[in-house]
């Protein structure tokens, strides 16, 4: 079946061809971001670091790079990244643990680099009606709430 396949034709998808089209419009609207976003020297990725880190303040390292779905070490080199380009100050909180705070010239930034993913994502899904992106997220909420089936959470028979 080829890459991207028009919804009216009759193939069968699967799993596989649903997986590789949300990975394509995810990233598509995460290079959307990126190009846009380089006039501030920031990727998206870093973006939404400094969201978590802004969001949730005293997290550790290891909480934020679950968070961000990035291995601890990843999300460490993302955090020299930010601490270098003088995004973030660094702290010691309980024992040797270190927390992350952005600084007041970031914060100014973030709120900038917000407003250009929301731009980008509204004319990414313009074409859809209200109905339709309704409908999109009640079936995208499906795949979600069947996530136990990963072993991710306990099964809801279970509860």
């Amino acid at each position: 079946m080829p890459r991207y396949q028009h919804a009216d034709t009759p193939a069968e998808l699967t799993p596989e061809d649903l997986d590789r089209l949300i990975s394509a419009v995810k990233n598509l609207g995460r290079h959307g971001i990126d190009e846009r976003l380089w006039v501030f020297g920031m990727s998206a990725v870093q973006c939404q670091a400094l969201q978590l880190i802004r969001d949730y303040p005293g997290l550790s390292q290891r909480q934020l790079a679950r968070l961000m779905g990035q291995s601890e070490q990843a999300f460490g080199t993302l955090l020299a990244r930010l601490l270098t380009g003088g995004y973030l100050v660094r702290r010691r909180a309980r024992g040797r643990a270190l927390t992350h705070e952005l600084t007041a010239h970031r914060r100014v930034m973030l709120h900038a680099a917000k407003e250009i993913g929301e731009e980008v994502l509204a004319l990414l899904f313009v074409s859809l009606t209200g109905r339709e992106r309704r409908f999109l997220r009640l079936l995208l909420q499906k795949v979600l709430d069947a996530r136990w089936r990963l072993r991710l959470l306990p099964s809801p028979e279970s509860s």
